[in-house]
């Protein structure tokens, strides 16, 4: 693998860069931020100090993500939990306090690696923006006002897309000078009237010279909100919809199921590790301990990994580094004490979920329509006409698959390996696997209130209806 290890040797006096190379890693060292984001597209794994001396941690996160789905684990200095949260929130994808244990550092590499996007620094799906009439197309390069395209320059654009990843937030002058003209301090008076002179003909060109206000001394704001699921290109996440929490300790589990539901959270909590493994695919997330009464939390842990690709937290004590590193060689994708604050793990399930959510059969960021349905494929979403259908992962992924391709028949054996993996030999495949299939056509069924959204082509399989 290619990591890349963004650090300030000098300043943090730990460095992992050593053990990764012994234990055959190619890594490349780079000292400062600017260098950092320049190299993160050839590398397969960044690790990122936050504390650099050119420039903000969280900013480097934040271009990184902007611009490639390379897994970030970003190392901080364990002063406060709030600068994990925040890097988490900037996109990174795992947190750790340097200087950390390199087996468990290794651990989580390996658990990034599973769910890492094909091919080193592959750009994220492009998704349209929308901030109320204005909407910006990014892989097109088109802006659009009210459906009206509106002509821009190549920097205008620049200048517009920027100011609308930032939506709501003042950015700096310098730092727009930076962005779009590659202008640091040096750039002058006239850099400055170059960029008054843009943001001008923007305003005359989208019509509103409102959308765009001047912070005076500081720099400019875009100031429209954000709408729909895509609105903006931002590394950020809903929290998990159905969380699953499998603790054994009554009162532990009633915390985190209460912490989970104040922050909008479906979550359940449930004592066993048999139970867990019954229901755990109504589930968007589970948050499994080791100290289960009937089984061991790892060895949940690895039956729902044998069984699927649904996102696992491990949570552990404070002083169980053990448990961690086996928790995460099992199959999990992250691991969080239980005593951290609730806003770090809600960060960190954000974190696991936008890794988990591009492999899904579906393509995200982008809506499906199909008569009087809607399938948001960014946030999971179902609506028939104005009524909201709420759809566990597995029965979204199958409604999509059918709905996707309408004049298909799909073969049941198709689409048991397509939404379960089953193909000969896994845990999708065996005698109980058709019957799952039948028990979520019926539940589709049901929860559309449309029977015929879904058509039994009898001996073959099933194809899209009438929605």
């Amino acid at each position: 693998m290619r990591i890349l290890v963004a650090e300030d040797a000098r300043a943090t006096g730990w460095s992992p860069v050593g053990d990764l190379r012994r234990n055959g890693h190619r890594t490349v060292v780079v000292g400062t931020g600017r260098a950092a984001v320049a190299a993160c597209r050839q590398a397969d794994l960044v690790l990122l100090d936050l504390r650099l001396p050119d420039m903000d941690g969280l900013e480097v996160c934040r271009r990184i993500r902007e611009t490639t789905r390379v897994p970030v684990i970003a190392l901080t200095d364990g002063a406060t939990g709030i600068e994990r949260v925040l890097a988490l929130r900037a996109g990174a994808d795992d947190c750790l306090d340097r200087p950390c244990m390199f087996q468990e550092l290794l651990a989580r590499i390996e658990a990034l690696a599973r769910r890492s996007a094909p091919g080193p620094g592959a750009p994220p799906a492009v998704e349209p923006m929308a901030l109320g009439p204005l909407h910006i197309d990014t892989g097109a390069r088109e802006a659009r006002v009210s459906g009206a395209p509106v002509a821009l320059t190549r920097k205008e654009f620049d200048l517009l897309h920027c100011l609308a990843r930032h939506a709501g937030s003042v950015i700096g002058r310098q730092r727009l000078m930076q962005e779009i003209w590659s202008l640091g301090e040096g750039g002058g008076v006239r850099a400055s009237r170059t960029l008054d002179t843009h943001v001008s003909s923007l305003r005359r060109k989208l019509g509103h010279g409102e959308w765009i206000r001047t912070a005076r001394g500081v720099g400019f704001q875009l100031a429209l909100e954000p709408r729909g699921a895509a609105a903006v290109s931002s590394p950020r996440t809903s929290p998990p919809r159905g969380v699953l929490v499998a603790v054994s300790d009554a009162d532990t589990r009633a915390a985190l199921t209460a912490q989970l539901r104040r922050h909008g959270c479906h979550a359940r909590g449930c004592g066993t590790g048999a139970e867990a493994l019954a229901v755990h695919e109504a589930f968007d997330l589970l948050l499994v301990n080791s100290q289960l009464p009937d089984m061991d939390g790892v060895e949940v842990c690895r039956r729902v990994r044998a069984a699927g690709d649904m996102p696992v937290i491990a949570c552990t004590a404070p002083d169980r580094m053990l448990d961690r590193i086996l928790f995460l060689r099992a199959g999990a994708d992250d691991c969080v004490d239980h005593q951290d604050d609730p806003r770090e793990l809600l960060a960190r399930a954000e974190a696991v979920l936008r890794r988990a959510r591009p492999e899904h059969p579906h393509q995200r960021g982008s809506a499906l329509r199909r008569g009087r349905l809607r399938l948001d494929t960014a946030t999971g979403d179902v609506r028939l006409a104005d009524r909201a259908i709420r759809l566990t992962r597995k029965e979204f992924d199958l409604l999509h698959r059918l709905a996707s391709e309408p004049r298909t028949v799909h073969a049941r054996t198709r689409l048991i390996a397509d939404i379960w993996g089953g193909e000969p030999g896994s845990p999708g495949s065996g005698p109980g696997s058709g019957r799952t299939l039948d028990t979520h056509v019926s539940t589709l069924r049901s929860k559309v209130g449309l029977p015929g959204v879904i058509v039994t082509v009898r001996g073959v399989g099933f194809r899209f209806g009438e929605a």
